[in-house]
């Protein structure tokens, strides 16, 4: 796991895009945000991330958050052990870095994007990019079961504005 360097120079990199930029809608964007915090928990131990995680799990979900935070643990857990080369993140706690999305986060986003839309040949794809070329099975099945967890209104605060995407029936706050 490698953070992104919080400066000016790392928010205007090139292999950075935005949030609308991608086909996420909320319930993809909350699982970005917790699973930074899982990535930041793994990348340093001693900032107790998976606190953050499961707290912003229950704030944004209630009762259902623990059990959602889970699911985001489970495949953040299931693409560390196939992946052994370093996956960017942006850094959860910091709002300019935390607009951004990284290559890495987007591929891993992408993929439970595909399972959520029963598009298998494009999860699977995903998933190979993510695990770079080995087996993403279990990445796929963690993330298949996190996908049912996901609703369009599961999450709709965490749409943007400009997203457009977002099937949610609910309005933007």
């Amino acid at each position: 796991m490698a953070r992104v360097d919080c400066s000016i120079e790392a928010h205007s990199r090139a292999d950075l895009c935005l949030p609308s930029d991608c086909p996420f809608d909320g319930p993809e964007i909350l699982v970005l945000d917790l699973s930074r915090r899982f990535f930041a928990a793994f990348a340093d131990p001693e900032m107790h991330g998976w606190i953050g995680a499961f707290s912003g799990a229950e704030a944004a979900l209630g009762e259902r958050g623990d059990a959602f935070a889970h699911g985001v643990l489970k495949s953040v857990r299931a693409m560390r052990s196939t992946r052994r080369a370093g996956f960017a993140f942006m850094s959860p706690d910091c709002p300019d870095c935390a607009r951004l999305i990284t290559l890495d986060e987007r591929a891993f986003i992408a993929v439970l994007h595909a399972q959520r839309r029963d598009r298998g040949d494009g999860a699977r794809s995903q998933a190979l990019i993510v695990c770079r070329g080995k087996d993403p099975t279990a990445l796929l099945a963690a993330t298949g079961a996190l996908a049912s967890l996901c609703r369009p209104e599961l999450a709709p605060e965490y749409c943007t504005e400009d997203c457009n995407r977002c099937a949610s029936p609910y309005p933007r706050s």
